[in-house]
């Protein structure tokens, strides 16, 4: 069995060793989940342009809008749209600039096929916020079922799956 696994690897490069997990202030993390909110409301009407907007502006001037559209677009050819995207973890980073990476999760309308993964986002003032990088892993359930089950479950993890998710699937208990 071949593993079907589609990625958006959208990255401003951010070569440290490691960025220092930090807590925030309220307003911050109110800032990140409205923006969060609305870039997940969009997601499943294929407004690229629109979806652009949201990068930083280092992002944006290293992708074209006719690349990231083309992205896209394999994307939900190869795995079906994904119309609801669930936000379940929200860890704050800082090197010089704010970033918080917000984990999500949802499924595709392609039968029982899911995407996991994480939005970066730059924090570059308290009211100038873009993502700099956007991963998400699609992959058929039963190709995780069929892998030995911790293997699976750290797979998933890896992919910053939700514990629920990952019970669910696995039909196992993570906690």
């Amino acid at each position: 069995m071949r593993l079907a696994l589609f990625a958006i690897f959208a990255a401003v490069a951010i070569s440290c060793p490691a960025l220092a997990q930090v807590q925030s202030d309220k307003a911050t993390t109110r800032l990140v989940g409205e923006v969060t909110e609305a870039f997940f409301a969009l997601l499943p009407k294929n407004d690229f342009p629109s979806e652009r907007a949201f990068m930083t502006d280092e992002f944006a001037a290293m992708t074209s809008l006719k690349d990231w559209t083309r992205i896209r677009a394999q994307l939900i050819e190869a795995a079906g749209s994904t119309p609801r995207y669930s936000a379940h973890d929200l860890t704050y980073y800082q090197r010089g600039t704010l970033f918080a990476a917000v984990d999500f999760s949802g499924r595709t309308t392609t039968a029982n096929t899911i995407v996991c993964g994480f939005v970066l986002w730059e924090i570059a003032s308290p009211a100038v916020i873009g993502f700099s990088r956007l991963e998400q892993n699609v992959v058929p359930a039963e190709v995780f079922k069929a892998m030995p089950v911790q293997q699976a479950a750290q797979l998933m993890t890896d992919w910053h799956c939700p514990t629920t998710l990952i019970e669910a699937i696995l039909g196992v208990s993570v906690r």
